[in-house]
């Protein structure tokens, strides 16, 4: 039997409070805690207070250890300075998070353009050198022949 398709995935009971729904296809994409049957539960959840849970919960993941470490790693040295307060590097996160983002995106591409450009040039030097070594092995094996066939 196939898995389910994404379309068909099922999670728990819907989290709109009204519905008795036992299984829901749509979750909430922000916080992915909140399952709902239909996009109208979800909108009706969304107006009548899942917003506020699901930005307390969303921050509590975005300021979670591994969340800061993994963000450490992307932004800037700039901001990772070891007389910062953890105030002071969360008021320059939440400036610099995004262009910091961007930068590291930025230099992440060059990297990747620079490596993809010598990756081609070592195949093309590979297969020069693959060419050259038939040429000489046909020239080496044209030349056995002449001398072996004359005496």
């Amino acid at each position: 039997m196939s898995s389910p398709s994404r379309s068909t995935r099922r999670f728990g009971a819907c989290s709109w409070p009204e519905c008795e729904e036992k299984w829901s296809v749509l979750r909430c994409s922000r916080c992915k805690r909140a399952h709902y049957c239909c996009k109208e539960h979800q909108a009706l959840h969304w107006k009548s207070g899942h917003r506020d849970e699901c930005n307390a919960s969303y921050a509590q993941d975005v300021n979670s250890a591994s969340a800061l470490a993994r963000r450490c790693l992307l932004l800037p040295s700039g901001l990772q300075t070891a007389g910062s307060s953890e105030r002071d590097i969360e008021k320059k996160k939440h400036v610099h998070v995004k262009k910091g983002l961007k930068d590291s995106l930025s230099q992440q591409r060059k990297i990747c353009q620079d490596l993809n450009s010598r990756l081609r040039q070592i195949e093309s030097a590979m297969a020069e050198r693959r060419r050259r070594s038939r040429r000489e092995d046909e020239e080496e094996g044209g030349r056995g022949r002449g001398r072996g066939g004359g005496g």
